[in-house]
């Protein structure tokens, strides 16, 4: 339907645009080749933007839990590849996304 394929195309777009953001805003700028932003593309069109958005906020939870945990552990460096991470928090998104919206909704009355 066309709100679907809307849906997608905002959420292909409103991801991009967040993560190009913070691509700028970091101190140290990723290296050339870095296909973080191509993920978020292709998963936005895949699963459209509520879930990509909670895909989005897992990863980068995780992301950080197991790199300052590394960091801490190993005594590695401060780069962090993403890829894998926001790989995993879409991958929760498709299979749980949509059990946390209709819990957060209730949760604030909507």
């Amino acid at each position: 339907s066309e709100s679907m394929v809307l849906t997608t195309i905002a959420g292909m777009a409103g991801i991009s645009f967040a993560v190009l953001v913070l691509q700028v805003l970091e101190a140290a700028a990723n290296e050339p080749g870095n296909i973080t932003t191509h993920y978020q593309v292709s998963f936005g069109l895949a699963i459209g933007t509520c879930a990509l958005l909670i895909g989005f906020v897992a990863g980068c939870i995780i992301g950080s839990v197991v790199h300052l945990l590394r960091m801490k552990l190993s005594g590695e460096g401060h780069v962090l590849a993403m890829g894998p991470y926001l790989s995993i928090g879409v991958m929760i998104a498709v299979l749980w996304g949509e059990k946390f919206l209709v819990w957060y909704r209730a949760y604030l009355g909507l």
